[in-house]
């Protein structure tokens, strides 16, 4: 048999003549809507969280890799997760990589530190310091005047005003803003005392 390539959408008939005669017949063609799926890019995920893969569209029908068949997945686990979308005869599939990764982090800092040249306890610097990717740091007096500020994730603050003077003994106020090495952001705040 022949076969025709028809545009899109529409009605088409064909004539057939043999010596027998012309026989003529038609076909409508009606465009159904194509399923879109996008599960987005390969990610990673914190140990112990939930990802919930999304394909939902109405109307449509379902596959996933794991052989469930609605409209979303979730996942806690690593691994290649698919879905092949239906709807009517048409199909279109996605996939993505989840990967899992320890998102913990953690930072402890002092509340009395010794600037006294001693050796011992010259700097304020974090106790335990953990998954950090950057930090923020700005220590103010009792006023509100800013002694310190900077972006090592150490700190190392020696005790000294912008000037390079040593601020006096007493009770200072810190704000520590901080990313995690997978993004996560935190702000610590408190007290420190500087006793010399």
């Amino acid at each position: 048999g022949a076969q025709v390539l028809a545009p899109p959408g529409g009605t088409y008939w064909v004539d057939v003549s043999t010596t027998c005669g012309t026989v003529r017949d038609s076909v409508t063609i009606a465009l159904a809507p194509a399923p879109v799926v996008d599960l987005g890019g390969d990610r990673a995920l914190c140990t112990g969280t939930l990802l919930v893969l999304d394909a939902e569209q109405p109307g449509a029908g379902y596959l996933w890799t794991d052989g469930s068949t609605g409209p979303t997945l979730s996942v806690m686990n690593a691994g290649e997760y698919g879905v092949v979308v239906s709807l009517g005869d048409c199909l279109a599939s996605d996939a993505v990589s989840v990967t899992v990764v320890s998102c913990d982090f953690e930072l402890e800092l002092p509340n009395v530190f010794t600037p006294n040249g001693s050796g011992e306890n010259d700097l304020f610097v974090p106790l335990r310091s953990r998954g950090i990717r950057s930090m923020r740091t700005v220590i103010t007096n009792r006023w509100g005047m800013e002694v310190f500020a900077g972006g090592d994730p150490l700190i190392r603050w020696n005790g000294n005003a912008p000037n390079g003077e040593p601020v006096p003994d007493g009770v200072y106020y810190y704000v520590v803003t901080y990313t995690s090495n997978q993004g996560a952001s935190a702000v610590r705040t408190g007290t420190l005392q500087v006793l010399r």
